[in-house]
């Protein structure tokens, strides 16, 4: 007597497949989430270790911070670098791969022709860095970013705003133990590239860590600041600057005075409408 093998009816397949495309819907979120979990926590390790190679540079050089922006003179593009480059922090990290976020891509597009250097190799060498470090500079006071409380004699970050930007008069960096409140005050900060895409460069590659790019890379006055903590635009919303500091879960890496390390949402850069001066300013006034 043969026996009969039952097959699948096609109810039956839908159902198991209907079962399978369910199971994928919810699981995939949680991977990609486990995913973006991984990124974060090695952007946080990366930020941590720049800070942490900037205070060995800070032992070579009286307790003073870099410059962010290093040239002969003010917008000369053919000898300028960056605090992140071979010719200053690079010694004391010996790893230009550590100023490009996880979640940022590598490439690193041609210099627009105005910005292509005279003879040098730097702008071949450089490659693409998430981070901004905080330059707020006195130069470029302006009321209604931060408190009224802040002037522009104690509008100053912990980078010194540097030459190529303003001048002779704005070279100077502060020192170590000139932070008031060390452990709040950011020194670094991430969304360099969406910060630069959306607002002085085209495309999404960002700046690199050598040569001034397209623009300001970093933190140099309130206003850069607020429309990165607001995600607006001088008061438009504006989806790259959104995204800068909320990539990370709503949230994004910065790194303090004491090379303390830490995730925080936009919200907490700011005191009501303004920004906070205990995150970005040596000596906030309150």
């Amino acid at each position: 007597m043969k026996s009969r093998t039952q097959a699948f009816t096609l109810i039956e397949l839908l159902v198991v497949i209907a079962i399978i495309a369910i199971l994928a819907a919810i699981l995939f979120p949680v991977f990609a989430q486990a995913k973006l979990a991984a990124k974060k926590a090695s952007d946080l390790s990366n930020i941590k270790q720049i800070g942490t190679g900037t205070m060995i540079y800070l032992t070579d050089y009286d307790d003073v911070f870099p410059l962010v922006e290093f040239a002969s003179s003010p917008f000369v593009q053919a000898d300028s670098y960056r605090w992140s480059s071979v010719q200053s922090l690079g010694p004391y990290l010996k790893n230009t791969q550590i100023f490009l976020s996880p979640v940022d891509s590598a490439v690193k597009p041609p210099l627009p022709g105005a910005l292509v250097l005279n003879p040098s190799t730097r702008a071949s060498q450089a490659v693409t860095n998430s981070l901004m470090a905080n330059a707020i500079s006195p130069a470029y006071f302006a009321a209604g970013y931060f408190p009224p409380t802040v002037t522009a004699g104690n509008h100053r970050g912990i980078f010194g705003a540097g030459n190529y930007y303003v001048g002779p008069s704005e070279t100077s960096s502060a020192s170590n133990t000139s932070i008031e409140a060390i452990s709040e005050t950011v020194m670094y900060a991430g969304g360099a590239v969406e910060s630069m895409a959306s607002v002085f460069c085209t495309g999404t590659a960002g700046p690199n860590t050598e040569v001034t790019r397209c623009g300001y890379e970093d933190l140099i006055t309130g206003y850069d600041v607020l429309n990165l903590a607001t995600g607006t635009n001088f008061g438009f919303p504006d989806t790259n600057l959104k995204k800068a500091w909320t990539k990370f879960s709503g949230g994004s890496n910065f790194t303090f005075g004491d090379t303390s390390a830490k995730t925080l949402r936009p919200g907490a850069l700011l005191q009501g409408s303004f920004v906070n001066p205990r995150r970005f300013l040596i000596n906030p006034g309150q």
